[in-house]
């Protein structure tokens, strides 16, 4: 143990003189005080020098913490006097980095430093998101033009953008091809009243079509061109109790004005969904009370596929993953329904399924058609109070692009 801090102790004085008894006593010397008395004064102050030393360095490291908070480097390592090993970085998704460069004499430099930065580690992990990592947005698909019925009008939608083609607020629209649209305000038992389910014939023909009576409903469902002909494929509701409600399906057409009677398609607690036309084909699903199905029949009404060739039942119990929604293309050689959240494309001619895309997103509520293209298709969603949102256009590829506005949209 070293010296106390006051220093060493003070030698001892030279013995005292023999005491005179021939004379009086000297006065007594002061008393000197014992060791423990004299010792604490310096223990107070080593004490108090300890505690100075202590105060001063946690100061210093104060500091020197500050300073590492300003310094934008993330790590010091202590050098080494040996070659040492760096471990190398490593990448998102745990891809192993390039090879060094064949100069090494840098990296020998740095481990015989006095200090040198540790190597920057990216954790594992989907990339960030920048303009490099974004998925491209799908072309448009040629040749697609869709009908669009917004609440400003009646729009055509293609690749070379957005064009209003009619005037009017309508909740669905279909192009007939020389200009005009056949258009419908309301449609079916949820209008207030049937007058509000007139459809008409707008653009560069002006013409109604079906009227709207007080006791009947229409609703517009497809307009297809077949054999050179404009057709529209028109449903009317009547009556309102179980003993007189029915739904009538007519071929309308639109050149000549007549109109052909397919099919009863509803009755009391029964009827189908949007119903779609090709040549010699209508398509859609089927619905009474719990169960539904495929409904697959010709201009006359009678059964044009067997569901089971298609790997379908002929009807479903209510279930969320049933197939339902059939749809066809306007050639009659591609059926498409959703089953299990997927869109399914059935190719006709090959006999099998070509496409299965998983719709998800944009269309994860619920649908109240599907629109069949070459190589794409449009699906119609619609919200909680039955309102059309925006349509997504479905491509081969998987993509899904959401149109600009709501609105119920038809491939031309």
């Amino acid at each position: 143990m070293g010296p106390l801090p006051g220093g060493p102790l003070p030698p001892e004085g030279p013995p005292p003189p023999p005491i005179d008894t021939s004379g009086p006593l000297p006065p007594e010397p002061p008393s000197r005080p014992t060791r423990p008395q004299w010792l604490l004064p310096l223990v107070a102050a080593g004490a108090a020098v300890l505690l100075a030393a202590v105060i001063v360095a946690l100061a210093a490291r104060d500091d020197g913490d500050d300073e590492l908070s300003e310094d934008s480097s993330p790590a010091i390592t202590t050098a080494t006097t040996g070659a040492s090993t760096l471990a190398p970085s490593t990448t998102a998704g745990g891809v192993e980095p390039s090879e060094a460069p064949e100069d090494t004499t840098a990296a020998t430099d740095a481990t015989t430093t006095t200090s040198t930065a540790a190597p920057e580690t990216t954790t594992s992990g989907p990339p960030p998101t920048d303009a490099t990592t974004m998925p491209p947005v799908p072309a448009w698909p040629p040749g697609l033009v869709l009908t669009q019925a917004a609440a400003d009008g009646v729009h055509a939608v293609s690749g070379d953008g957005d064009v209003a083609v009619a005037g009017g607020q309508y909740e669905i629209a279909f192009a007939v091809g020389d200009g005009s649209f056949v258009v419908q305000r309301h449609s079916g038992r949820g209008a207030v009243n049937g007058t509000e389910t007139e459809i008409s014939r707008v653009g560069s023909v002006e013409a109604v079509v079906v009227a709207g009576t007080d006791d009947a409903w229409h609703t517009l469902h497809d307009v297809e061109i077949v054999s050179g002909r404009p057709l529209a494929l028109i449903s009317t509701a009547t009556g309102s109790t179980p003993d007189d409600a029915s739904e009538q399906l007519h071929l309308y057409d639109l050149a000549g004005g007549t109109s052909t009677p397919v099919m009863e398609i509803g009755a009391w607690e029964s009827g189908t969904s949007r119903l779609h036309l090709a040549d010699g084909l209508i398509v859609g699903e089927w619905s009474a009370e719990v169960q539904s199905g495929p409904l697959f029949v010709d201009f006359d009404g009678n059964p044009a596929i067997d569901p089971a060739t298609l790997g379908l039942q002929d009807s479903y119990d209510d279930c969320a993953g049933c197939p339902h929604r059939f749809s066809v293309n306007a050639g009659g050689d591609l059926i498409g329904w959703v089953e299990g959240g997927n869109l399914v494309v059935y190719d006709l001619a090959a006999g099998a399924r070509i496409a299965e895309i998983p719709l998800g997103g944009p269309t994860a509520g619920s649908i109240d058609s599907i629109q069949l293209a070459s190589g794409s298709a449009v699906v119609n969603p619609f919200g909680s109070s039955l309102e059309a949102l925006e349509p997504v256009l479905v491509g081969n590829d998987g993509s899904l692009t959401p149109l600009a506005r709501r609105g119920f949209a038809t491939v031309d």
